[in-house]
């Protein structure tokens, strides 16, 4: 009898309250559970954002790097600064008019204080010297020009025609060139001096044929046809030994030239062309601001390839080409041709002090919520250009910057390629043959 009622004592299991005391504890640990896996999650993102933010800023440095090393490459110094007329088959009816500048590196200031550069870069393609060849006679047809030296010429190069004026003037500052396809080179004698520069197709070495994208059937339109200037209506690339001082010159850029124009749109940094204007391709994301500067060789009467290690680190918001020493400056403006040639306009020798560019890229990582009843503050001040002297870099244009964490890159690319490039006129006639 004890025995069955010690039994059944034993089998008689929790009370009521001990159950809801079991549930009452259960609940506060999962209550404390999730809020260190909320507190840890917030910091995860925490962490990870940052971390998203250095990624992106990595990449993105890392193609504006490749872009900036290569700039100048394929491009003879007397390019340089040549507001360039051209066409493009771009398949719609009547194709594109081109107007583009050819230079190593252009800055486009931002507009307001929020905003960012615009970079442009462009470099040719050429695996051999771009080294000018002379005309042998005045170009007077668009679909060829006679030259000493085809030397480096294949079908389907694009070339740059141009008339270089030896002397410091506004003739040398307000020159045009023209932009053409190689079609063919004649083998035949009597030809064999010839650079075709035909619509139509032609075939590769690889014996594919392939389109001719870049001549315009009859010419250019208009008065860009032949470097016709409106101040000179007769002007055209000249025979380089009739004409010694303003000798026409071709210079071979290679298959595929790039001109990759960098800016920021919509927080995403975009990559579009400076030749076509074709819509830009967005290739990092979250970029909140790009800057840049040129560094300036301020060395006269010519600049010496060297750049002052004491110079000072703020720049100037316009390269000053006459101060006599070297500085950074903002911007380095292009040539504006519509004004009177004694306001100076750009040369070769204005590009050729161009000697590094200095980058700035600002990104950030995912939003940050800040607690319940404040305001955020996961950045409390304005990132900064530590090699630009420390100077701010106002992100104030988003209301809500300080709900993210951002990362600052900066790198500084000496241009070799402007500072190796040949000042030499190629290979020129002494008489016509």
């Amino acid at each position: 009898m004890k025995f069955y009622k010690s039994l059944r004592s034993a089998q008689g299991g929790f009370s009521l309250i001990e159950i809801m005391v079991g549930a009452l504890l259960g609940l506060i640990g999962t209550i404390v559970i999730f809020q260190v896996f909320a507190v840890s999650e917030e910091q995860k993102r925490n962490t990870t954002g940052a971390g998203e933010a250095v990624q992106t800023a990595s990449t993105a440095l890392y193609q504006l790097q490749r872009d900036a090393m290569s700039a100048g490459a394929g491009m003879s110094k007397f390019i340089y600064g040549c507001p360039v007329n051209g066409w493009y088959d771009n398949g719609q009816p009547g194709g594109q008019d081109l107007s583009f500048t050819f230079v190593p590196v252009i800055i486009q200031r931002a507009t307001t204080a929020t905003g960012s550069d615009i970079i442009s870069f462009g470099y040719g393609s050429s695996a051999l010297a771009a080294l000018p060849a002379g005309l042998l006679s005045d170009q007077t047809v668009p679909t060829f020009v006679r030259v000493f030296n085809r030397y480096g010429f294949k079908k389907g190069d694009l070339v740059v025609l141009l008339n270089y004026a030896e002397a410091d003037s506004s003739t040398d500052y307000r020159r045009y060139c023209s932009l053409y396809q190689v079609s063919d080179l004649p083998t035949t004698p009597g030809l064999d001096d010839r650079v075709v520069m035909e619509p139509g197709s032609y075939v590769a070495d690889d014996g594919q044929v392939r389109q001719i994208a870049y001549n315009r059937p009859g010419g250019l339109a208009g008065a860009k046809q032949f470097n016709r200037l409106a101040w000179n209506s007769s002007q055209s690339f000249v025979d380089g030994v009739q004409y010694p001082g303003r000798r026409g010159m071709i210079v071979n850029v290679g298959a595929l030239p790039r001109f990759p124009v960098y800016s920021v749109e919509n927080g995403q940094l975009v990559m579009g062309s400076g030749v076509t204007g074709a819509q830009g391709i967005a290739i990092a994301d979250q970029v909140v601001k790009l800057k840049a500067h040129l560094a300036i060789d301020g060395n006269l009467p010519r600049p010496d390839g060297r750049l002052d290690g004491s110079m000072s680190q703020t720049a100037l918001p316009v390269a000053n080409l006459t101060l006599g020493a070297d500085h950074w400056a903002e911007e380095l403006p292009p040539p504006n041709m519509a004004a009177p040639p004694s306001l100076g306009m750009r040369s070769y020798r204005d590009w050729a002090r161009v000697a590094a560019v200095r980058l700035v890229l600002v990104t950030r990582g995912e939003r940050i919520r800040p607690k319940s009843g404040s305001t955020c503050d996961a950045t409390t001040a304005m990132p900064v250009w530590k090699a630009a002297g420390g100077i701010p870099l106002d992100i104030s244009g988003d209301p809500d910057w300080r709900c993210y964490r951002y990362a600052t890159q900066e790198m500084t690319v000496p241009l070799r390629n402007l500072m190796w490039s040949t000042a030499d006129l190629g290979i020129q006639p002494t008489s016509t043959p």
